[in-house]
C-alpha cells in the first residue's frame, strides 16, 4: 500500500497521508474514551466494603455532669481582684474629679478637664502631669487612665445626679416646685461677641460676680464659642443656650480662655 501511495502524484499522495493520520487519531481517542468509560463503570459497580462504613458517625455529646462542670468552671464576669492580679486597671483613690473628656480619634490623643482637691478645673492633655507623680496616660469616652508611678488607674465621670431635698409640701406645691428650682439658677446676662457684623461667641459682662460664673465652670473673660459641639453664630444660638440652663441640665461647652480653647462640662 505504501508503494502504491508513493507512485501517486504528490498532491494526491499528501491527501491520502493526511486522511490516514486522521483515522489513526480518531482510533486513539476512541480507545482512550473506552478506557475511561470502563474505569467509570468499574468505580460504580465496585462495593465500598474495603473502606468500611462510610455513613457519618453519630455526634458525641457531653454528659449532663460534664456540661455542668464546664459551665461552673468558667466565670464570664471575673471579680475585680482577679482582674487586678492579671494586670487590669483599678479605680483610683486620688482626690480628683473628672468633668469632661475630649477625644481626637484621628491622632489617637485627647484631653480631659480634671479638678483637684481645691475644686479648680484644669484642662490636661495626654502626657501632662495632673498632680505630683501622676500623669494623664489615656482618654476614653467616659473615663481617663492615670499613670501613678507605673501603676495605671482609672478615673470615671461622675454620672450620678444628687437627689434634691424633699420639702414637706412638695406634693402640694405642684408646678411651683419647678419654678423654685429654676429660680435657683442665676439669671445670667449674656452678650454676643461680634467680629464685624458676625456673632462669634457668648460673653458675660466683666462686672459679673465670679461666684456666679463658677456655677457653670466659667471664669472672668471666658467666651463660649460652642454648645454641645455646635458653634455659636447667631442670637438664636445664644437664646437657646440661655433656655437650656435649667435644673439637671448637662451641657458641653467650648470656651475660649486666653489663647486656648478648653472643653467644660456643665452639670446643673
Amino acid at each position: 500500500m505504501l508503494g502504491s501511495i508513493l507512485r501517486l502524484r504528490p498532491g494526491r499522495r499528501d491527501r491520502l497521508a493526511f486522511a490516514e493520520l486522521h483515522l489513526l487519531a480518531r482510533a486513539v481517542l476512541l480507545a482512550i474514551l473506552a478506557a475511561l468509560l470502563s474505569r467509570l463503570f468499574w468505580v460504580l459497580v465496585t462495593p465500598v466494603g474495603p473502606l468500611g462504613a462510610w455513613q457519618a458517625a453519630e455526634p458525641r455529646l457531653l454528659s449532663p455532669e460534664a456540661q455542668t462542670a464546664l459551665l461552673t468552671g468558667y466565670d464570664p464576669f471575673p471579680a475585680p481582684a482577679a482582674t487586678l492580679a492579671a494586670g487590669g486597671e483599678g479605680v483610683t483613690d486620688l482626690d480628683l474629679e473628672l468633668f469632661g473628656t475630649l477625644l481626637n480619634r484621628g491622632a489617637g490623643t485627647g484631653s480631659a478637664i480634671i479638678a483637684g482637691d481645691d475644686g479648680e478645673q484644669q484642662s490636661y492633655a495626654v502626657g501632662d502631669e495632673v498632680s505630683p507623680g501622676v500623669r494623664l496616660a489615656e482618654v476614653a469616652f467616659d473615663h481617663v487612665v492615670l499613670d501613678r508611678g507605673g501603676v495605671r488607674e482609672r478615673l470615671y465621670l461622675d454620672g450620678s445626679v444628687p437627689a434634691e431635698d424633699a420639702a414637706p409640701a412638695a406634693a402640694a406645691a405642684g408646678a411651683g416646685s419647678e419654678a423654685t428650682a429654676r429660680a435657683s439658677i442665676p439669671d445670667y446676662q449674656f452678650e454676643p461677641r461680634r467680629s464685624g457684623s458676625r456673632i462669634t461667641g457668648i460673653r458675660l459682662p466683666v462686672t459679673t460676680d465670679p461666684a456666679l460664673l463658677s456655677v457653670i465652670g466659667l471664669r472672668p473673660g471666658d467666651v463660649i464659642v460652642g454648645v454641645n459641639g455646635v458653634p455659636v453664630r447667631s442670637q438664636a444660638d445664644i437664646d437657646q443656650f440661655k433656655a437650656s440652663l435649667k435644673p439637671a441640665a448637662r451641657l458641653s461647652l467650648d470656651v475660649e480662655r486666653g489663647a486656648t480653647t478648653v472643653p467644660i462640662a456643665v452639670n446643673l
